[in-house]
């Protein structure tokens, strides 16, 4: 129940640790190329192939396909913003860099751009906790 929380509640407020952002970022992970597999066979997702297979799959299954990615998508901006909030960022700056890196990088730089996002991701994942938070002054 705690992890449907950490997915889905807090989106303003709240703070993951790393061993925890670990956990929940590997789940959506891991449930993402379920996906993938289940759904495309494990073809690649952007041919013309994975595409004719979407068609015929209907509206109802196209529909859930859509519902099950978008969802992962909010669950993985909300767990980014909370890693982001316990490192000393504030959560909305995490989050508009980090799709900023996911979307305008990897639509202008490509793979480049994805290297980007997982660095950040990674980073996200190697800061302690409070580094970047304001010192208070003694």
């Amino acid at each position: 129940m705690r992890m449907i929380s950490d997915y889905f509640g807090d989106w303003t407020k709240g703070t993951l640790g790393r061993g925890r952002f670990a956990l929940l970022y590997a789940g959506i992970v891991v449930v993402g190329l379920a996906i993938v597999f289940i759904a495309f066979g494990g073809m690649e997702v952007g041919s013309r192939e994975a595409a004719a297979k979407i068609n015929a799959m209907g509206p109802a299954k196209s529909g859930l396909l859509m519902l099950l990615v978008v969802a992962m998508q909010i669950a993985a901006l909300n767990i980014i913003a909370k890693r982001g909030r316990d490192i000393g960022l504030p959560g909305l700056v995490t989050l508009l860099i980090f799709i900023a890196l996911s979307f305008g990088a990897v639509a202008f730089l490509g793979a480049i751009g994805a290297l980007l996002a997982l660095a950040f991701v990674v980073a996200l994942l190697v800061l302690p906790t409070g580094m970047l938070a304001k010192k208070a002054d003694a």
